[in-house]
């Protein structure tokens, strides 16, 4: 039996990827670096393993792995959260002398990590995005006399979801914000305000090393929490091959492969899909590709142990996933609550999946509740994970 071992139970992506592997008959073992996490209680791992955490001990996470490798004989590694596939990047070349993986080199990681490296590739490859400013390339007493039109955005260049992220209202208050912005946050840049009102999309792509796509989804984000701007609560596939394109460009344009996420927002005011971010992990949502019949993670399997993998481009439209814990936040939050489409009455279809909670695998639901629990104590853990949600 060849065993995975998928990294970050905490997340929901290592739940998606546990049952893709446990049904095509793997031996799946996952690690956490706390016991209260959502695949813990799952049914689908065989084993479940305590690391240090990657987080506040890296050195100490990476000589845990390299040794239980090594003694578990394990055949494929997979890492499924936020921290661990930038470590496993950095330590690429030792790892895959004794296991197989497939992920990008750490300097391509760094650099889709940058929303300014991000954006400089996307502006030199006439990509759509939001103009954006460099305080590295001009001074911001410069970029303050350029910019004409407000709200402008504030983003820090390492950063997830919408932390850090500070709205500028007036050119006033620019200087002063920018520069609080970067004392708590580190280095940002300025982008344009593109209004909320328009459509969110993400383009997942998974690539091999000659920068062929073997497979792809695209989806919306018809609600998010916060409701005015945040994480999406329901996703759904949709026939946009204009989206995939700028993303299978951008990504070819940065020397891209594996699994590429790509975040995109239509511009109200001109209907042009624009580049957000690039995000180089398993985003929460990924596991939309299963729904919508696109098995992302045996693909990367094949790839990690060189298969050849045959490029399947087709994708069912239509079908829904939804994060239920945040979808019932947004329910007591937005003024749209009724007027919303897809109704959040609407609980059961055959387009509806839901991102943990399942019938046919209850513990991790309650793995998901419990964690959420201690992370009410743990103020420690509440801030990495905070920084892991998008």
């Amino acid at each position: 039996m060849k065993s995975v071992l998928i990294l970050g139970a905490e997340d929901s992506p290592a739940l998606t990827v546990a049952e893709t592997f446990r049904k095509r008959g793997f031996r799946v073992i996952v690690g956490c670096h706390i016991r209260m996490c959502t695949t813990f209680f799952s049914r689908y791992p065989h084993k479940r393993v305590l690391y240090p955490s990657p987080d506040s001990r890296p050195e100490e996470f990476v000589s845990w792995l390299l040794n239980f490798i090594v003694s578990e004989k394990v055949d494929v590694l997979i890492p499924a959260d936020t921290q661990t596939p930038q470590l496993v990047s950095k330590y690429k070349n030792e790892l895959e002398k004794i296991v197989n993986l497939y992920l990008v080199d750490f300097h391509l990681y760094k650099k889709a990590l940058d929303k300014a490296e991000t954006m400089k590739v996307a502006i030199r490859n006439n990509i759509p995005c939001p103009k954006t400013y460099f305080p590295e390339e001009k001074d911001i007493d410069e970029i303050k006399k350029m910019v004409e039109e407000y709200p402008v955005l504030i983003k820090p260049r390492f950063g997830l979801a919408a932390r850090g992220i500070t709205l500028v209202n007036s050119k006033n208050t620019l200087i002063e914000t920018f520069l609080q912005t970067e004392r708590k946050h580190g280095k940002c840049i300025i982008q344009e305000y593109i209004p909320h009102s328009g459509m969110q999309f993400k383009a997942e792509i998974l690539m091999n090393k000659e920068q062929e796509v073997l497979s792809w989804v695209v989806y919306n984000k018809p609600r998010n929490y916060p409701p005015e701007g945040g994480s999406s609560t329901i996703n759904c596939t949709v026939d946009r091959m204009d989206i995939l394109a700028i993303a299978e460009r951008m990504l070819k344009a940065m020397g891209w492969y594996g699994m590429g996420d790509c975040d995109f927002i239509e511009d109200p005011r001109d209907k042009t899909p624009k580049l957000m971010e690039i995000n180089p992990r398993f985003t929460r949502s990924i596991k939309i590709g299963s729904v919508a019949g696109v098995d992302f993670f045996y693909k990367l399997y094949q790839l990690a142990v060189g298969e050849e993998v045959q490029p399947d481009r087709n994708f069912k439209v239509g079908m829904y996933l939804r994060y239920l814990p945040s979808d019932i936040m947004w329910f007591l939050k937005s003024k749209e609550r009724f007027r919303t489409k897809p109704s959040f009455f609407k609980f059961f279809g055959r387009n509806l999946k839901y991102e943990i909670c399942s019938i046919k695998d209850p513990g991790a639901i309650v793995g998901y509740l419990l964690h959420n629990l201690m992370l009410r104590f743990n103020k420690n853990e509440k801030r990495n994970r905070t920084s892991r949600i998008g």
